[in-house]
C-alpha cells in the first residue's frame, strides 16, 4: 500500500506585485524606493513649498509624483533622467507616495490627490513659483515631457531678458539724472573729464633735533629749563629755575 503526501507550501509574490495595502496586511516590506540621479527625493509636501519659494522667476522646476509600488513609475525613472541630463540647468525633485498607514505616508497621499495625480508618474513644471504645465507621462509620452522642459526654459529665457531690460532701463535713468546734476553744476560728462596727475607731496623738512619744522611743528608746545647762576663769594650757584614756553611763535612766557 503506497502513501501519497500532499506538500501544500504558501508562497507570496514579491511585495512589488501586491497593492500596497495587500503587502502591508501579509506582512511583506515595502518596495525599495525608485532610485534616480537627477531628481532629488523630497520627504514632505512642505519641502517642495519651500524650494519653489525661493526659487526666481527665471527659474525652471520640474516635479516628479511617483510611488514605489508603481511599475510605470519604476520603468519611466530612467527615461525621465534622460531627459533630465539634456538640461542639467534645471531643478529636478521628486515626491513618492506611501502608504503605509503612518501619519506621513497619508499626508503625502493626500497631498498627491490635491495636486491631481490620478495617474503616476505625475509630473509638474514650474517657473518660479508659477505652474506652467502638469501631466501624466506615459511610456509614449516622453517626447511631450521634453517639449513641456522645452517650452518652459523658453519661458525663462523671456522672464531673464525683461529683468535684463529693467536693469537696464534702471541704469539708463541713474545715467540720464547724473547727467542733468552736471549739466547744472557747469562740469561736463564724465567720460571728459580727464585725470590730472598730482603733485609729488614734499617730504617734511626738520631740524637738528628731528623735529618737524613748520606746519604743526609750530603749534607744539617746547618746554626748556634754564638754571641761573649767581656768583657768590666766587662760587657758580644756581640761582633760580625758569621755564620758557613757547607756542605758535607767539614769544617767551616766563614762570
Amino acid at each position: 500500500m503506497k502513501l501519497a503526501v500532499l506538500v501544500v507550501v504558501a508562497v507570496h509574490p514579491p511585495a512589488h506585485r501586491l497593492p500596497q495595502r495587500a503587502a502591508i496586511a501579509m506582512g511583506l516590506k515595502g518596495p525599495p524606493p525608485i532610485p534616480s540621479k537627477h531628481f532629488v527625493s523630497l520627504t514632505s509636501p512642505g519641502n517642495l513649498t519651500e524650494a519653489l519659494a525661493g526659487a526666481a522667476s527665471d527659474v525652471v522646476t520640474v516635479v516628479k509624483y511617483q510611488a514605489p509600488w508603481c511599475r510605470t513609475c519604476r520603468a519611466m525613472a530612467p527615461l525621465l533622467d534622460r531627459q533630465a541630463k539634456k538640461h542639467q540647468e534645471l531643478r529636478y525633485f521628486s515626491l513618492e507616495c506611501r502608504r503605509d498607514g503612518k501619519a506621513a505616508g497619508e499626508r503625502m497621499h493626500k497631498f498627491f490627490v490635491e495636486r491631481g495625480a490620478k495617474g503616476l508618474p505625475f509630473v509638474e513644471v514650474y517657473r518660479g513659483d508659477t505652474l506652467l504645465e502638469a501631466t501624466t507621462v506615459a511610456p509614449t509620452g516622453v517626447e511631450a515631457f521634453s517639449h513641456a522642459i522645452g517650452r518652459a526654459i523658453e519661458a525663462a529665457q523671456r522672464a531673464r531678458a525683461q529683468l535684463e531690460l529693467a536693469s537696464g532701463g534702471a541704469a539708463n535713468r541713474l545715467r540720464a539724472e547724473a547727467d542733468r546734476v552736471r549739466a547744472l553744476l557747469g562740469v561736463g560728462p564724465a567720460d571728459s573729464v580727464e585725470s590730472v596727475p598730482l603733485p609729488p607731496t614734499a617730504a617734511p623738512r626738520l631740524d637738528r633735533q628731528g623735529r618737524r619744522r613748520g606746519g604743526l611743528g609750530r603749534q607744539a608746545d617746547h618746554q626748556k629749563k634754564y638754571h641761573a647762576t649767581a656768583d657768590v663769594g666766587g662760587l657758580q650757584t644756581p640761582r633760580t629755575t625758569c621755564t620758557t614756553q613757547t607756542r605758535s611763535g607767539l614769544g617767551s612766557l616766563f614762570q
